[in-house]
């Protein structure tokens, strides 16, 4: 959240890499809302047109707001499910129940009331506005490109991930993968609170894969926040983590979502999971209780249809294919729904033709060290297949 030119110390400033960068605070929730927003944060709507954020002294109407929160004391997590699958279909102010009125939060806190017909007419949750213009862009190059004798088709994302969906435990560091350290080592849990504020430390630092750095007793000791101000964080607002300084007073509440010029301290705050939240609280399907959450199955496969449908069947260009990118640390195919093993060949699992499978190889000996060993190979296949620690095969150049 910081960037080198902007840390006090820029020499100092510690190592980063993407692999452990996928699991700070910012792409990890934009990951998690663009594919899982709908599920894990229910309770977030955005107004559909307003682009402009209004002053915190500005007098406005609830369809003036550009972002609400439904109260989580008022609104249960059922029904706020129920109203994202509302603003899937689309229904607006025509649905039967329009006339409920639910309690809301605004920018800077402000408290308000909102039908559930003016709700789903004028708001709109994040995964759906951030799928929708991306979509929209998507659909535009097909329009434009789509043909051109040289375009086979079109990408899907490269390389995307699913953010904190998944995640086992979010109070325990979470590699690539589950891959070497690397980077500024947090927990999701710690990074939320570092976002929003919090002093957290120690915090352990790797100057490359399984090259320890330093440690650094406290990070954020002035108490930066990455959140706009009167912006409060999804996830605090979710119930997800709560912050308490020494003295056990709650950190969030007491700066109200703004930026603050505290003083440099030098004891870390309490970071801790929310009322009623257990460490997996990103493993479980919020829909059906029990079960686990999949990324690939639940949220990647169906935006891969939206996509086909965009740049294909939409816009009439049956020829051109689709080419389905997956996560990078993918390991098992099957499970994901992605192979079907029915078959001897592995063969590429797709409702209907024209969609390809096209996820990068990776060397990880020469990736992750920089260096070329011509005598040593892991076989990654192996771990795609399925098999936890792939096999690593020594032996001349030339084989």
């Amino acid at each position: 959240i910081i960037v080198r030119r902007h840390h006090d110390d820029p020499e100092g400033f510690p190592h980063m890499c993407w692999s452990t960068n996928y699991y700070h605070l910012a792409c990890a929730t934009m990951f998690t809302l663009f594919f899982a927003g709908d599920d894990f944060a229910p309770r977030m709507w955005l107004n559909r047109g307003l682009s402009s954020i209004l002053g915190a002294g500005e007098a406005y109407s609830v369809q003036d707001c550009p972002f609400l929160f439904l109260d989580p004391v008022a609104v249960d997590l059922d029904t706020a499910l129920d109203l994202t699958r509302e603003a899937q279909r689309e229904r607006g102010a025509e649905d039967v129940d329009g006339s409920r009125t639910y309690a809301a939060t605004t920018l800077h806190e402000k408290r308000v009331s909102i039908t559930r017909a003016r709700l789903l007419e004028h708001f709109v949750t994040p995964q759906n506005f951030l799928q929708h213009h991306f979509l929209r862009a998507m659909g535009e190059v097909a329009a434009i490109l789509g043909d051109l004798d040289n375009v086979l088709g079109f990408d899907t994302w490269n390389e995307p991930d699913f953010g904190f969906v998944e995640c086992p435990d979010l109070r325990r560091w979470r590699g690539m993968g589950d891959g070497s350290p690397c980077g500024m080592l947090l927990s999701p849990l710690e990074a939320m609170a570092l976002g929003n504020g919090a002093r957290v430390g120690p915090v352990d630092c790797f100057s490359g894969p399984l090259e320890y750095g330093r440690r650094m007793p406290l990070a954020n000791a002035r108490r930066r926040r990455c959140w706009r101000d009167g912006f409060p964080c999804v996830w605090w607002k979710h119930g997800v983590y709560e912050v308490r300084d020494a003295n056990g007073v709650d950190v969030v509440r007491a700066h109200g979502n703004r930026q603050t010029e505290a003083n440099a301290g030098s004891t870390p705050d309490r970071v801790a999971l929310g009322k009623g939240v257990a460490g997996d609280w990103f493993a479980r399907d919020p829909r059906r209780r029990h079960d686990r959450a999949n990324g690939q199955r639940d949220y990647l496969n169906p935006f891969w249809e939206k996509v086909h449908r965009e740049t294909t069947l939409d816009r009439r260009l049956p020829g051109a294919a689709t080419f389905c990118s997956p996560s990078p640390y993918m390991l098992d195919l099957a499970r994901n729904g992605i192979l079907d093993r029915t078959l001897d060949d592995n063969t590429f699992a797709s409702p209907a033709p024209k969609r390809v499978f096209a996820p990068h190889y990776y060397e990880g000996l020469q990736l992750f060290h920089g260096k070329y060993r011509p005598h040593a190979v892991a076989r990654l296949r192996a771990a795609v297949d399925g098999d936890r620690l792939p096999p690593l095969y020594l032996g001349s150049e030339k084989n």
